[in-house]
């Protein structure tokens, strides 16, 4: 085994692990859903994790299907507010010619600090 990774949804898992564990313990996590264009949470956390020697990176850029044309599984968490503020956004962008997957894809992957 070379590197260690955890993941978990809540953001307060990395804090509540990395706090616990010897430095050098935990080389990456993986976070999904808290770096889109609905959430962008993630970025609150990465001085924490650059001072732990932690890398980066963010799953689920189109935040579990909020972001598709077929949208979210049913039993996905966001409220019903931001599936149907996702469902709309996917809606005007698709009136305009434009793909929301490919706005939240670049929204996503433009951060350098996270892969």
């Amino acid at each position: 085994i070379r590197f260690i990774g955890i993941t978990g949804l809540p953001l307060n898992i990395y804090t509540y692990v990395l706090d616990r564990v010897p430095p050098g313990t935990i080389d990456v996590i993986l976070s999904y859903c808290h770096l889109s264009i609905n959430d962008s949470t993630l970025l609150d956390l990465v001085p924490y994790l650059k001072s732990k020697g932690v890398g980066v990176i963010s799953a689920s850029p189109l935040a579990m299907g909020l972001f598709t044309e077929q949208g979210p599984p049913q039993w996905h968490p966001a409220s019903p507010e931001i599936k149907s503020a996702c469902r709309a956004a996917v809606s005007h962008c698709k009136s305009k010619g434009k793909k929301m997957t490919k706005l939240a894809m670049q929204y996503s992957l433009a951060n350098k600090e996270i892969s």
